[in-house]
């Protein structure tokens, strides 16, 4: 049985997400070189000393934000494909969803690609932001072994493979929105990168 979260930590919590959540609206609004432990006081409306005691300093609270940014996301894509819809219609939910985090926080992963030590880290893997990382890829992963299970995915494919360079495709079509090279609507995106999955771009095959 769950423990129920006592007044103290939900306290805490509800103080900790509106840091971040300022955190998070600064680095979008002026990035990383304009963040300061005063700006994000200003912007949640509490102290100096409030943040110091949620926070050891700047990076310790740069860090906590994008952790909650993946673990928001995280949250939402495990929700995003009923496992009662048949597969494509699963996968198609699941682009469309990250496309649309992407989407809604734009301005806050610009500036996460403009300075990139916030980003995973390959050659760390015990670190928090790649482990989830991981949980979101491997969310990707379920999907397409329920895939094969129903026939919908060569048997030969690896899923997490697969999950991985699916992410990218996604990523991708996200850059170019990013960077203001592509016109297309969110659905029409989502069309696109499952054509490229499921058809490829090559009219005779390799």
């Amino acid at each position: 049985m769950a423990q129920v979260p006592s007044k103290e930590d939900v306290l805490k919590q509800y103080r900790e997400d509106g840091i971040t959540d300022a955190t998070r609206r600064v680095i979008a609004q002026e990035g990383f070189a304009a963040l300061t432990i005063e700006r994000v006081a200003e912007l949640a409306n509490i102290s100096k000393g409030t943040i110091y005691l949620y926070f050891k300093n700047k990076d310790d609270l740069i860090q906590a934000t994008v952790t909650d940014t993946f673990r928001q996301i995280i949250a939402r894509l495990s929700v995003a494909q009923p496992p009662e819809l048949p597969f494509p219609e699963r996968l198609r939910a699941l682009i469309r969803l990250q496309l649309q985090q992407f989407e809604t926080n734009q301005a806050f992963f610009r500036a996460l690609m403009a300075d990139r030590r916030y980003l995973p880290q390959a050659d760390n893997q015990e670190d928090c932001t790649v482990q989830l990382h991981l949980q979101l890829l491997s969310i990707f992963a379920d999907v397409i072994r329920e895939g094969q299970a129903g026939g919908f995915v060569r048997p030969e494919v690896d899923p997490d493979e697969a999950a991985f360079f699916l992410f990218q495709l996604i990523s991708g079509s996200s850059m170019r929105h990013l960077l203001g090279f592509s016109n297309r609507t969110l659905g029409e995106s989502v069309e696109v990168l499952l054509t490229y999955l499921f058809s490829g771009i090559s009219t005779r095959g390799v």
